[in-house]
């Protein structure tokens, strides 16, 4: 009986370690996501306002791999999908319909409870939903809050599967 014990004990410590890699696994893309989304900002505005053409990107490109020589994913191919994912995700026309479908189904699926649980560890939805209800002027608030209720919750990979499927992002 001490045995059977034990390893249901030393299972509990199992299961607390591997959902903690789970969490910190999610964290970790997050904060990529978020990290893409923002370099694809500053690339589109500065490519769009005519500051920076191709051969910038190169030297950028050029610039990452002399002072950071181990770091993957910032090569000219990359620069331009993260540039891509934040022009296809960061349009009013994503931004918009996402949160309106948001917003209905808060108000339908859980009428004001507390949808944490059900999403994520750390965010309040109802929270930032109403915050999307009483400042739908504001399009960097929206475009805000879908990141980071939503985009930041799929990975990579995934993103750059689905925006292949659309042409909007090279392969």
């Amino acid at each position: 009986m001490a045995n059977k014990t034990k390893h249901n004990e030393f299972e509990h410590i199992m299961k607390l370690i591997e959902d903690s890699r789970n969490r910190v696994f999610q964290k970790v893309n997050e904060e990529l996501v978020l990290l893409y989304f923002n370099v694809g900002n500053i690339v589109s505005d500065k490519v769009a306002a005519g500051v920076w053409g191709e051969n910038t990107v190169d030297e950028l490109v050029t610039y990452i791999e002399r002072h950071y020589p181990g770091l993957k994913g910032f090569n000219r191919r990359g620069l331009y999908r993260m540039k891509q994912f934040y022009e296809v995700y960061s349009s009013d026309d994503f931004v918009l319909p996402i949160a309106t479908q948001l917003e209905i189904w808060v108000s339908t699926t859980v009428s004001g409870k507390n949808l944490s649980a059900q999403v994520s560890n750390s965010v309040d939805i109802t929270e930032n939903v109403s915050a999307v209800r009483s400042q739908k002027h504001d399009g960097e608030l929206l475009k805000k809050q879908v990141l980071d209720l939503i985009l930041a919750k799929v990975n990579w990979t995934n993103h750059r599967l689905i925006l292949s499927k659309t042409n909007q992002i090279p392969n």
